[in-house]
């Protein structure tokens, strides 16, 4: 586990967040940079698969710290989590998940 993971766990101290182990699930119609519109609309098609909310935690850059952004998944009915989110061909981090019931409270239609 990150160093940064454990600390930004610690730092929200609820028995909800944790890290969480998600796979990769092409989903043809998902677009880099927009996961909560691709969850939207892998579940419009998916009704028995449910939103999960959280964070990504990048890799530790030096100077540049640690990339740590809002991010949206899927659960399938066996609780396996799936990120349908495609990667921008730039990035080559590696992301921990950990995740945060919180960050959905923030949506917005």
């Amino acid at each position: 586990m990150k160093n940064a993971t454990c600390v930004l766990v610690n730092w929200i101290n609820k028995k909800s967040v944790k890290a969480f182990d998600v796979k990769s699930l092409k989903f043809d119609d998902a677009k880099p940079n927009e996961c909560f519109q691709n969850m939207m609309m892998f579940l419009d098609y998916h009704s028995d698969w449910t939103m999960h909310s959280g964070w990504l935690i990048g890799d530790y850059l030096g100077e540049r710290g640690t990339a740590i952004i809002p991010h949206f998944w899927v659960v399938d009915a066996q609780r396996k989590h799936f990120d349908i989110t495609p990667r921008n061909s730039k990035d080559t981090q590696t992301y921990e998940y950990v995740t945060d019931y919180n960050i959905a409270q923030f949506i917005s239609k």
